[in-house]
């Protein structure tokens, strides 16, 4: 008499978090550091650095958090000395790698990537969107006020499609965040604020 064996075969899939785009946030140091919440290090850099590749969906609530693996440095010893220039902690009382931690496990955890790819890819589209260089080409520089409308065209003039921008107390530029599709790949519109922060003449 022959048996028969049933063998069963389970594939335990990555958790796949439904969202619509990627969110990539520059924070514009000077003007960030005017939020009533934030107390600043001195000598913050005057570039646009990284705030946050984050998940996001059309209609709230975005994602996060995401059950996945806890942040882990050692994952991405390799990238640190990038990540402390473009991505570096502007906030007293918090380090890189406390920001990077937070970033990854309130956000990066939403998505389909490894921690390694996470910030490897932010890296890539860091270089790939150097807003300053963006705005000088229209000759938008710091230290003065602007239009924010010019500046919003400025960036829709280079990357193609609509950015957001966040103003602190409506008249300093804080932030510009540039869309990009569910591969965070290529560039998408950014969804229209339900209300804007920035007044029609801000700060950069």
């Amino acid at each position: 008499m022959i048996s028969k064996v049933c063998v069963v075969v389970v594939f335990l899939a990555q958790v796949v978090h439904p969202l619509d785009y990627y969110t990539f946030a520059q924070q514009w140091p000077k003007g960030a550091c005017m939020g009533a919440k934030k107390q600043c290090i001195p000598g913050v850099p005057t570039i646009f650095t990284v705030h946050g590749l984050w998940p996001s969906n059309n209609v709230k609530p975005h994602p996060t958090p995401c059950p996945a693996q806890s942040f882990n440095i050692g994952l991405i010893n390799s990238l640190v000395g990038q990540l402390s220039t473009m991505w570096p902690n502007i906030e007293i009382g918090r380090s890189n790698v406390g920001f990077w931690a937070y970033e990854w496990n309130k956000h990066g955890s939403c998505s389909p990537f490894s921690q390694y790819d996470y910030f490897n890819h932010a890296i890539s589209l860091y270089n790939q969107n150097n807003l300053k260089s963006m705005l000088a080409a229209q000759n938008i520089t710091p230290g003065t006020s602007h239009s924010i409308q010019v500046i919003f065209n400025a960036i829709q003039l280079h990357v193609g499609v609509q950015p957001l921008l966040v103003c602190f107390n409506r008249n300093y530029l804080a932030e510009i965040h540039i869309c990009f599709d569910v591969t965070a790949t290529s560039h998408t519109n950014c969804p229209v604020p339900s209300s804007q922060t920035c007044a029609t003449s801000v700060i950069f």
